[in-house]
């Protein structure tokens, strides 16, 4: 049997469209991402403004894609560091924002957005404007935590700003949450130690500080990676001195 092709300039044109069309479809997503890895590597040889200017380029190709986005952000915020034009802040502030509002569901961009807060509140000295920036990050932690009760990073955050704001008690159970779901979480521990140590529990202190030293000493030589560093980031010796435990080594 043979089937019959029919051509026709329609039919040829429809077809030259038609795969134009899916041409743009599928390059638009690979040009973005060309654009993204071209600003990781940038910002990764310390190259900012021009690691912006990538992003930017992504987000401008995919402008729904959240990715592209928290790469912006965090574009600013380098650009802050280097500068130290709040603009920068408060534009990374927007476009976390963004983030959220394409992905209601992503615990990472209110816990970004939490510590933007806190580091615009650094910036200022003691003041209203100050205090509305650390509430502000202290509603965005807590937000991370309804998203992602199991993350100890977000407790340990919450902490630290009720701590803070001298509501001790919330700031110790904050803590030992985190604990709870992590008890490798040596930062958590860490706190937890130094606010035992505040209220005057010296041997709940002396046995954190321990745990803590026996966990570091435990994974001593593992290869890690960036996540598992941040779970034993504590200086030792610092938390030492702050407890003021002499001849623990």
């Amino acid at each position: 049997m043979r089937i019959p092709c029919v051509r026709t300039p329609v039919l040829t044109a429809a077809a030259v469209v038609v795969c134009a069309i899916l041409g743009v479809v599928l390059a638009k997503p690979a040009a973005a991402w060309f654009a993204f890895e071209n600003g990781n590597a940038l910002s990764k040889d310390r190259q900012t403004e021009a690691a912006y200017r990538w992003h930017q380029w992504a987000v401008m190709i995919q402008p729904g894609n959240t990715v592209y986005w928290d790469a912006v952000a965090r574009s600013e915020v380098d650009l802050f560091h280097v500068s130290g034009d709040p603009a920068k802040l408060v534009s990374a502030v927007e476009h976390i924002r963004l983030c959220k509002e394409l992905n209601t569901l992503d615990p990472r961009f209110p816990a970004r957005l939490g510590a933007l807060y806190l580091l615009m509140a650094d910036q200022l000295r003691k003041g209203e404007e100050k205090e509305r920036f650390i509430a502000a990050a202290g509603d965005s932690f807590e937000e991370a935590i309804r998203l992602d009760p199991f993350s100890p990073f977000n407790y340990a955050e919450l902490g630290k700003i009720r701590w803070g704001q001298a509501k001790l008690d919330e700031a110790k159970d904050l803590f030992a949450k985190a604990l709870e779901y992590e008890p490798n979480f040596l930062p958590a521990r860490a706190l937890f130690a130094m606010l035992a140590s505040k209220n005057g529990q010296l041997d709940v202190a002396k046995a954190e500080f321990v745990t803590i030293r026996e966990a570091q000493r435990r994974y001593k030589g593992y290869p890690l990676n960036n996540l598992e560093r941040q779970y034993l980031d504590v200086d030792l010796a610092k938390l030492q001195r702050d407890l003021r435990l002499q001849g623990e080594r």
